[in-house]
Formats: structure tokens, sequence, C-alpha cells
């Protein structure tokens, strides 16, 4: 086999390889976009929120009325998302409004740093000893 058909078999096994994979991943982004619009669903019929989490960097706790109207709270898990957060909530909202999407809220939690959550924890718990 020449050099030219070598790179040529090479090339092809890529575009296979790549096309597979292209077709895994959108296996799997339909998966949990169905996942995602039958909870959004069972919210609005329930008038339940409900939590998805992104590995340990963020989470969202969302809800829709029964109006369908969408209701999202952002849960930072370190203080660089909880910045990033702050910059872009607006992005976020002037997005939802530019789409005429109704909202009900946009947010996010703030986090408290690890000292003031162990001060709270000492707090409460003094006070239920005394």
């Amino acid at each position: 086999m020449t050099a030219h058909g070598i790179i040529n078999n090479h090339s092809e096994n890529n575009q296979i390889q790549f096309q597979e994979i292209k077709a895994e991943a959108t296996q799997k982004t339909v998966a949990v976009t169905q996942t995602l619009l039958d909870s959004l669903n069972e919210s609005m019929k329930t008038n339940k929120p409900f939590r998805i989490d992104f590995g340990d960097d963020i989470a969202v706790i969302m809800k829709v009325d029964k109006d369908g109207i969408l209701s999202a709270n952002f849960i930072p898990g370190s203080s660089a998302v909880e910045n990033y957060l702050r910059g872009n909530i607006g992005y976020l909202r002037q997005s939802f409004e530019e789409q005429n999407l109704d909202y009900n809220e946009l947010s996010y939690t703030r986090q408290e740093n690890k000292k003031q959550k162990q001060n709270n924890r000492n707090t409460q718990q003094e006070n239920k000893e005394s």
C-alpha cells in the first residue's frame, strides 16, 4: 500500500470513529433532553421543584408553575462559579426576555464560606444545648 493509500485509509478510519462518537453523543444528548423535558412537565403538573446537579460545580433547582412559567435557582459549588453567576445572571434574564420566554425568577444562592457555616452550626448547637 502506498503512503497516499495509508493516509486515506487512516483518514477514513478517523472519520468513522468521529461519526460513531458523534452519534453516541447525540444519543446521550437526546436522552438528557428527554429527561429534562419529562422533569419540566412533571413539575408543571405537580407544581413541585426538581434539582439537577452538574457535578460539584453547580446545581439548579427548577420549578414550572401551572401556567408554564419557569423559576430557576442556581447553586454554585465554588466561589468562582458564584462570581460567574453574579456577573452573568443578568444576561440569562435578558436572553429569556429576548426570546419571549416567561420566567418568574432566575437567581442564584450566595455561598456561605466554610467558616461562616461552621459558626452557624456552632451557634445552632449552643442554642439547642441551652
